[in-house]
């Protein structure tokens, strides 16, 4: 499916990607077909999002930004490591659940990355490298993750 990526000219908006710093070099647009939202970022990445690897066992928290996706993060990640708290505590969030769009929506996603110790640049291959079974963030809305997410029976609660 062909993505194309429509500007958006209306004033709020501009005035907003003036004032945010992650958005002055890459302005927020429209995708389409999808009707999202990203910052022009986005189409940078969007083949390896595609052409991800998925596996059987991963689950994949979709939500969308500022709506709890931290707290579904911690509860689905220690759920999934039989409550161990103390592992929890030991290893940052960002690794135990890595953001796979990172790259999309931040400018600075390597140097970040390169903060929690990965020598990863972008969140797809940080998820490349994460072990199984894997716990996996995104903003994607459903209809643009990898499309083996359905072939493989990965989940998406």
């Amino acid at each position: 499916m062909e993505v194309k990526q429509i500007p958006i000219n209306n004033e709020d908006l501009q005035r907003f990607n003036s004032d945010c710093y992650t958005f002055k070099e890459h302005p927020l647009s429209m995708l389409e077909p999808y009707h999202q939202v990203f910052p022009s970022l986005y189409m940078d990445h969007h083949k390896s999002f595609q052409e991800a690897e998925v596996y059987e066992d991963d689950v994949w928290i979709c939500t969308f930004p500022k709506s709890g996706t931290r707290w579904m993060q911690e509860i689905v990640s220690c759920l999934r490591n039989g409550l161990d708290f103390e592992k929890a505590k030991s290893s940052p969030l960002g690794l135990r659940v890595p953001f796979f769009d990172f790259s999309a929506v931040s400018y600075n996603a390597e140097k970040m990355l390169k903060a929690y110790g990965s020598s990863c640049k972008t969140g797809a291959e940080l998820v490349n490298h994460t072990l199984r079974p894997r716990t996996i963030k995104t903003h994607l809305s459903y209809e643009m993750l990898p499309p083996k997410i359905h072939e493989k029976g990965a989940k998406v609660p």
